[in-house]
């Protein structure tokens, strides 16, 4: 994968459907409680690669924790973030978080 890419996928949970994108570096962006598969794509917004879960472990991954999460299930989301897109300040504050 090369930093051009980037990808995304769906997934089904017991909150509805939520989307999951990652560049190179990491986890890009989340959106959940969506009611339609349709609405999650569109929530992610345009310009990503859409593949199946199974078809990147770091989205396979996520995928496994939202799930897991959505079902009750207490998890650690201990995955690499991508947070080159927000400013600075930002970035600091969810670091330390």
């Amino acid at each position: 994968m090369n930093e051009e890419t980037r990808l995304a996928t769906v997934v089904q949970t017991d909150a509805g459907w939520v989307g999951i994108a990652r560049t190179e570096r990491g986890l890009r962006h989340c959106v959940h409680s969506q009611r339609t598969r349709a609405e999650a794509l569109r929530s992610l917004g345009e310009g990503w690669t859409v593949v199946e879960p199974d078809a990147d472990p770091l989205l396979q991954r996520a995928a496994d924790l939202v799930r897991a999460h959505f079902a009750g299930r207490r998890v650690a989301f201990y995955l690499p973030l991508d947070l080159s897109g927000l400013p600075s300040f930002t970035q600091r504050v969810l670091l330390a978080c």
